[in-house]
């Protein structure tokens, strides 16, 4: 397999991006909700826009100006269980991960978000 980690992460093409992820959370034995824990770090990738392809392919309805597709070697997660999807910020925009294509044999993933508006 070739690997493209190193064109995805490559300072001609690449953004740092800071990624937001919740494990949601759980019930305790005392049938209490207890949230889940936060935590934030930055990938490398390429942040391009999503393409009438991407749609197609990827089957996620139509497209629009506010979403995104991040190609980075880091696991980026979309919801699944109690497990909130992951968030990426670039630019002073959060994107909500919306589906996630696991490209790991080929040194990547590849995320697709849409725009958060603010609240």
């Amino acid at each position: 397999m070739i690997n493209v980690s190193e064109i995805v992460t490559d300072p001609d093409f690449a953004q740092t991006v800071t990624v937001k992820r919740n494990t949601g959370g759980d019930y305790n034995d005392d049938g209490t909700w207890v949230n889940g824990s936060d935590s934030e770090f930055t990938v490398t990738g390429s942040l391009q826009k999503v393409t009438e392809r991407d749609i197609k392919e990827n089957q996620l309805g139509e497209v629009r100006d506010e979403m995104r597709k991040l190609l980075t070697p880091t696991e980026i997660k979309e919801a699944q269980g109690d497990n909130i999807s992951d968030r990426f910020t670039w630019n002073g925009k959060t994107y909500k991960v919306i589906k996630v294509g696991d490209n790991s044999d080929y040194g990547y993933y590849r995320a697709f978000g849409v725009l958060e508006k603010a609240s």
